[in-house]
């Protein structure tokens, strides 16, 4: 195996690795957010939570330059469409995530509360 593919290879894993550090960075602070009951009542059925994460995402790459794209072909030619296509993975995966928590699994505050209630009963 040539030393090329290796640096290449752990290049790749290291960007992905990141991407995936930052996703669930960013969907625990939002899930904070979120979860939050004024802000729930607000937030809710507004459609929202989407573009909060978008933008949240887009502000964490282009800060610090996290453009996956770039980082996996060519470093150090991070470019503005890079970093939105990055940014965009980020926030669906963090949305995603609180899709599985909230909706699936049922593990919001008021839904927790809601168990707990009935198992009193």
């Amino acid at each position: 195996m040539p030393a090329d593919f290796d640096a290449l290879t752990f290049r790749i894993l290291y960007g992905l690795f990141q991407l995936v550090i930052i996703a669930i960075l960013l969907e625990r602070a939002l899930y904070f957010i979120f979860d939050y009951r004024y802000l729930r009542k607000g937030l809710e059925g507004k459609g929202i939570k989407a573009p909060i994460a978008l933008c949240a995402a887009w502000f964490v790459c282009w800060h610090h330059d996290f453009d996956i794209v770039a980082r996996t072909i060519d470093p150090g030619s991070e470019t503005q469409i890079g970093i939105l296509i990055t940014s965009s993975i980020i926030a669906g995966g963090s949305s995603t995530a609180m899709m599985l928590f909230q909706d699936v699994l049922k593990l919001t505050r008021s839904a927790r509360d809601g168990v707990r209630a009935q198992k009193k009963t």
